[in-house]
């Protein structure tokens, strides 16, 4: 999935998550964090249906299909129904259904949450995604991280020292962090929260690949079995055009009647 050539995090749609979602996200509580995260992916798999939805279905219709009492009215039946049609990888559903989880327990916890107790269950989904993601993840969140930190402290005024900046420049600053292990502590607690966020949005990216895949794939009211046929009925008049090009000229009419 990762070598997929669909650069499915620059998709457009990502980028109010990542300009607004993504730090209101990780400006949340860790339970905050698990059950605003979960809802996202919920509403990119909602839209995943309704936008494979025929053109011919009313109004009326679509709003009785996602109706919370409907087939729709579930995220766990959303992913079930996923499966079963294939629109989404059993990896990618998989991954829903353990974060899902996830978020049914620390929803019914009444004691405060600290999402680095499910660290070792997030690295399970982020697994599941695809090859080196655990890496790339981890290493992502300590980058962004280290960069935001930077950006607060490069831009504090000295307390004694009135219109001169607490650091000389970033040098200066990270030198100051790898001296103060309770800033550190605290920027390590953070890591788990900006991780699952970032999870959350490449789940989300994954689910609008498909979805415009199917979309292209189907167009506005073909059949999934229609699109098959079509595909199907494509390549062997392809396979024929290509065994008459190679038959010499004085045969390639008799081809083209078979």
């Amino acid at each position: 999935m990762e070598n997929s050539e669909h650069h499915f995090m620059a998709h457009h749609e990502l980028s109010p998550y990542y300009q607004k979602v993504f730090h209101t996200l990780i400006s949340e509580s860790d339970r905050g964090a698990v059950l605003l995260g979960v809802s996202l992916i919920d509403e990119h798999l909602t839209m995943l249906f309704e936008k494979i939805l025929p053109e011919s279905v009313s109004g009326k219709r679509q709003k009785e299909i996602f109706n919370f009492t409907g087939p729709f009215g579930s995220l766990a039946s959303k992913l079930d129904i996923a499966l079963v049609c294939r629109l989404l990888p059993i990896e990618i559903v998989t991954a829903i259904h353990k974060i899902r989880k996830i978020r049914n327990a620390v929803a019914h916890q009444t004691i405060s949450l600290n999402l680095k107790e499910y660290q070792a269950q997030l690295y399970e989904i982020f697994t599941l995604m695809g090859t080196n993601v655990n890496d790339s993840i981890s290493r992502m969140t300590k980058e962004m991280i280290l960069k935001d930190t930077l950006n607060i402290l490069t831009v504090m005024e000295h307390p004694t020292e009135d219109g001169n900046p607490l650091f000389e420049g970033k040098a200066d600053a990270i030198e100051y962090l790898s001296k103060n292990g309770k800033v550190l502590k605290v920027l390590e607690e953070k890591r788990p929260r900006w991780e699952l966020a970032l999870g959350v949005g490449l789940i989300c990216g994954m689910i609008l690949l498909y979805r415009d895949e199917v979309i292209e794939t189907l167009g506005c009211n073909k059949t999934i079995i229609g699109a098959l046929y079509e595909a199907k009925e494509f390549g062997m008049k392809h396979q024929r055009q290509r065994v008459a090009d190679e038959l010499p000229p004085n045969q390639q009419n008799g081809a083209d009647c078979a």
